[in-house]
């Protein structure tokens, strides 16, 4: 969907015409959404594509429900925008958050940081309602994503340690798997949605992808932002005396790191330093601690 300055004004001006003079400018493309700052104090999100509509009405329906006891900042939403003939998805206005995302900043302290954000996973990670939303690609079991480290290592080639990541990743999916009563996630904790202030993470965005499922998950999301020592503060301050939880967490941080690895090299610039960082440090933790 091609989202131009014509098409944001248009949307103001029809829906929300008490902000249609404020300035706006693009700030953000992403995956899923444009992001355009409105004025000082707001933020446009438009869903690019069908899928990424999909993932705003999810966020939309859930955050505020999910982060009402949240540590760190998080968008508030301020006006909900609804399809049109102009525009075929709902979008919405959010509050904006200053800051700059952990990928393009550098942390203060990694034991501090560690510790910042369990005390946001604890606060998300309650038990799910059963009309929690299910995501095929988060939560789940780690084998059900098994085709994509076969993919991504087929594109990387001699770059990474092929034996060593499969070696990695076979034990975590053969883990025991998460048996307790689904928990909601964020989902999508990697250091682009992770806000940093003087060093510090102050803010968490994009709740797209809230679901139920394993922890997991986002531990190993949030072992991306981390100094590859401070990882075990992490498991001991989230409680995470569970081998198994461990070794899955480790399993999705390897998975991330690929991931992350193959993005960086196809544009996103940041992102291949955390995926190698990453890959590096799940291989040092298993090496030491599993």
């Amino acid at each position: 969907m091609t989202i131009n300055e014509a098409l944001i004004r248009t949307l103001l001006v029809a829906q929300h015409g008490d902000l249609a003079e404020l300035p706006f400018t693009r700030v953000g493309l992403g995956f899923d959404n444009e992001v355009w700052r409105l004025g000082d104090d707001f933020v446009l999100r438009l869903p690019r594509h069908a899928i990424g509509a999909n993932l705003l009405s999810n966020e939309l329906r859930w955050q505020p429900e999910v982060t009402r006891k949240v540590n760190l900042r998080v968008p508030k939403i301020v006006r909900r925008g609804e399809p049109s003939e102009e525009f075929p998805w709902p979008w919405a206005v959010l509050t904006w958050l200053d800051g700059t995302t952990a990928d393009e900043g550098v942390l203060r302290s990694g034991p501090d940081a560690a510790r910042t954000m369990v005390a946001f996973l604890r606060a998300v990670h309650q038990v799910a309602p059963k009309s929690a939303p299910h995501n095929e690609w988060r939560g789940v079991p780690l084998e059900q994503r098994s085709y994509i480290i076969d993919e991504r290592l087929a594109i990387l080639g001699e770059s990474v340690n092929h034996v060593a990541i499969r070696s990695l990743w076979e034990r975590a999916v053969f883990a025991p798997l998460w048996t307790s009563p689904n928990v909601w996630l964020h989902g999508d904790l990697h250091p682009g949605n992770i806000l940093l202030e003087d060093g510090i993470p102050t803010g968490v965005l994009d709740f797209g992808d809230l679901c139920q499922g394993d922890p997991a998950t986002d531990l190993g999301a949030v072992l991306m932002l981390l100094p590859g020592p401070t990882w075990g503060i992490l498991f001991d301050s989230y409680g995470a005396s569970d081998p198994a939880m461990t070794l899955r967490a480790v399993g999705w941080a390897v998975l991330f790191g690929v991931f992350f690895t193959e993005l960086g090299r196809s544009g996103r610039a940041t992102y291949e330093a955390i995926g190698r960082a990453t890959i590096k440090n799940a291989l040092d933790f298993e090496a030491s601690n599993l």
